[in-house]
C-alpha cells in the first residue's frame, strides 16, 4: 500500500510530542499490515514488533482523508 507522508508545516522540523489527524476513513486493508507494523518497529524500536496480543491478532491499516491536523511539540 502506497501512502503519501508529509509533516504539517505548523509542527516545524522538531519531533512532535503529540499530534492528531481528524478526518474520514477512506480505505481499510489487512493486506500489507503485518509488513507495515514490522517496518515501523524496526524504524522506531530497532527490533521486530513485540506482538503483545499474539501473532494471530489481525492488523488493519486505515487510510484517512485529513480534515484537520493539530499537535504540540
Amino acid at each position: 500500500m502506497e501512502c503519501e507522508r508529509s509533516r504539517p508545516r505548523h509542527l516545524g522540523k522538531g519531533t512532535a510530542e503529540y499530534f492528531q489527524v481528524r478526518g474520514r476513513v477512506v480505505e481499510t486493508a489487512t493486506e500489507g499490515a503485518v509488513e507495515h507494523i514490522e517496518q515501523l518497529a524496526q524504524k522506531y524500536l530497532g527490533k521486530p514488533y513485540p506482538w503483545y496480543g499474539g501473532r494471530d491478532e489481525e492488523r488493519v491499516l486505515f487510510v484517512i482523508e485529513p480534515e484537520s491536523i493539530s499537535g504540540t511539540g
